[in-house]
């Protein structure tokens, strides 16, 4: 029962609305539009105008419930439930929105199929075993919608429908196309959308399999139809000004938000202020040389003097708090390599997840703006970490383009140019702490300076995964992870998009000398088309390590 009624959630949460999942007795959802069922579809590119708008969907503003039901004795016993409330991380999705014409171009949701909640705690582990849902086969059910089109279908039991929306639904591993009716309305700062109708959980092969403590309850006691009743309410990430043109919106748009760029600037200003009070004690208590800047200020000059220069300092965001180390890594003037501050280690979780979620930012409407800009990433699909954990492991999974925004942001919120090294630069610090990038390291040396195949089995999780970055020794220059843990993105590699040296999963002779090109199949397994260009499914082991210039 409470399998059918994760079922139905999960369908919910596949329609694009967030639905009360009802598994109902034959009075419920007999009274209700049945979902046409199909052949899953291909789902094509949108074209999206340049006024549309991206909407996040979470569980603040999608809603998923259920009731279920099932006969005993006669009688129809109903019971309430849907989708975990308690869990905010569960859900996710974006609708893609046209506010101007009244348009949903493209819905796409994707939920935790381990999420489910009911009215009884027995019911609920029933639906999470074996049987009802495949959680450990299947842990995600998603939706994408094909076609959004205006009109009711005729005689619909939903008599306040607007529209018929189709699209693939994926569950317990069964991907079917289907169609439904639902209400959808524009309001000035958003819209609404609202959906009833049943579906057959069998078409999904959900079948209740008694795991003990339900007696005489079987498969053919629980109703094979299932109500569904879901909602969304949600605002626009920018809210268009109608009634100004174009280059006046654009105009009031940027004016708002330089105007709180220079607030955020004047609070990092009285930050760093602090910080670098902080810093000077610290160094004062260090054997560390303090960091002159005044020293290091020159122009671009291959010849810079490093031995006036302090061999490392630690960074901290402003916004975040968050520290990080940087080793002084001198240059080569025959081969055009200046001199860099290179991260000690690879751009942990610590330090990229606030800039993802936005946590620098006052309030949760500038990320939105931002997001629809493309100058922040959108929420990642499933678990970002992998099951891997985020203490001081190294980020993973991102795009180039991701990492490089991300360099951007650092360098806006520290006031130094931080970026990705070069890929000559890359190899030039590998060969410099004691690489070769014409030999993989030995056994020996794998064992002490690389997190990979024969040493990041994690017995936790059954499965190879990162290490928190420094877990092993540094190499000469006192840089942690060159070699393993993650491959590290690197530019000017040409049309090529390149991540350098081993990781986690990669044997011996790969580690230091490899070179990962951006492939098609990092992101085979991303349940949207256009593929996300924030982040790949099938690539978890791809991050990066920052250099800072040296001016």
């Amino acid at each position: 029962m409470k399998k059918a009624l994760r079922y139905l959630l999960l369908l919910v949460v596949a329609g694009g609305l967030v639905y009360a999942l009802i598994p109902s007795g034959e009075d419920v959802a007999q009274k209700l539009d049945r979902a046409n069922l199909g052949q899953a579809k291909h789902v094509a590119a949108v074209d999206a105008p340049s006024e549309s708008v991206a909407i996040a969907l979470s569980a603040e503003n999608t809603k998923i419930g259920f009731t279920c039901a099932k006969n005993l004795a006669g009688k129809t016993v109903t019971v309430m439930g849907g989708w975990n409330r308690a869990l905010g991380g569960q859900l996710q999705g974006r609708m893609l929105v046209e506010p101007t014409a009244k348009k949903l171009l493209q819905l796409e949701l994707q939920v935790d199929v381990g999420s489910l909640w009911s009215e009884h705690d027995l019911l609920t582990d029933a639906l999470l075993t074996k049987g009802f849902f495949q959680v450990e086969e299947h842990p995600q059910a998603t939706f994408v919608s094909t076609s959004i089109t205006p009109g009711a279908p005729e005689n619909s039991a939903q008599e306040d429908a607007t529209h018929q929306i189709e699209g693939n639904f994926l569950l317990n591993g069964i991907e079917r196309s289907i169609s439904f009716p639902a209400k959808i309305e524009f309001t000035p700062s958003g819209l609404t959308l609202h959906s009833k109708f049943s579906l057959q959980r069998k078409d999904f092969n959900v079948l209740f399999v008694d795991s003990g403590g339900f007696g005489l309850l079987t498969d053919d006691n629980i109703s094979e139809l299932v109500a569904l009743d879901g909602s969304i309410n949600a605002t626009f990430d920018r809210t268009p000004e109608k009634q100004e043109p174009p280059e006046t919106e654009e105009k009031a748009q940027s004016e708002e938000l330089f105007a709180l760029i220079d607030k955020r600037f004047g609070l990092l200003e009285e930050k760093l202020l602090s910080i670098e009070k902080k810093v000077a004690a610290l160094e004062e208590k260090s054997q560390l040389e303090p960091f002159d800047k005044s020293e290091v200020e020159s122009p671009a000059n291959e010849s810079t003097d490093t031995s006036k220069l302090s061999s490392h300092y630690i960074e901290t965001i402003p916004a975040t708090q968050v520290p990080f180390e940087l080793i002084l890594v001198p240059g080569d003037q025959e081969g055009g390599i200046p001199p860099l501050y290179v991260g000690k280690s690879e751009v942990t979780w610590d330090e990229f997840m606030p800039w993802v979620d936005g946590r620098d930012l006052e309030s949760p409407d500038p990320l939105g703006e931002l997001r629809a800009m493309k100058l922040r990433p959108s929420p990642p699909y499933g678990a970002v970490d992998r099951g891997f954990g985020m203490d001081r492991r190294p980020a993973l999974s991102m795009s180039r383009l991701s990492a490089e925004l991300y360099c951007q942001w650092l360098s806006e919120q520290t006031g130094k140019t931080y970026r990705l090294p070069t890929e000559k630069e890359w190899e030039h610090i590998y060969q410099l702490g004691g690489g070769n990038l014409n030999t993989p390291p030995t056994a020996e040396e794998a064992e002490r300076l690389a997190v990979y195949v024969d040493n990041s089995f994690d017995e936790d999780i059954d499965d190879w995964a990162t290490k928190p970055t420094a877990s092993g020794q540094p190499n000469n220059l006192g840089i942690y992870d060159l070699a393993g843990n993650v491959c590290e993105w690197v530019t000017e590699t040409g049309e090529e998009r390149v991540a350098r040296g081993g990781h986690f999963d990669s044997d011996r002779e790969e580690l230091g000398v490899g070179r990962h090109v951006e492939h098609p199949d990092w992101n085979r397994d991303y349940p949207n088309n256009p593929k996300s260009i924030w982040w790949f499914v099938n690539a978890p082991w791809v991050g990066f390590r920052v250099v800072a210039e040296v001016q």
